[in-house]
């Protein structure tokens, strides 16, 4: 018994691991650059390569090339300066990415809150 018990372990596939990609963008308003400067990157002297521009710039494109990928963003002040740059037609494909689930606008803030923050004070 124990032989038919090892052959049939011995063939058996092992579980499958399912792994959550959640991906998204944090990008502070002012926190080591400029707002003006982290929007595009001209902070030579910043922490950072790029700016939220690409961001946008390559994320946006990304999702209309693929309808499996989506992408979380929280900082609106970002988003709108990006989104009120950008021609009728482009603008009409982000309206579609949101409805359908692929550009998802999250906390409804101007800026996302300080998480790490446990207390108010």
């Amino acid at each position: 018994m124990q032989n038919n018990t090892a052959a049939a372990n011995a063939t058996s596939t092992p579980p499958k691991k399912v792994v959550h990609l959640f991906p998204h963008s944090h990008t502070d308003e002012g926190w080591v650059s400029t707002v003006d400067d982290f929007y595009t990157g001209n902070d030579k002297d910043g922490i950072y390569v790029g700016g939220v521009k690409d961001i946008f710039d390559t994320t946006i494109t990304e999702l209309i090339l693929n309808p499996n990928r989506t992408f979380a963003f929280a900082e609106m002040k970002y988003f709108k300066r990006w989104y009120d740059d950008q021609e009728a037609a482009l603008k009409d494909k982000v309206k579609e990415l949101v409805l359908n689930g692929q550009l998802d606008l999250v906390g409804g803030g101007w800026s996302s809150p300080d998480e790490a923050t446990t207390t108010y004070d």
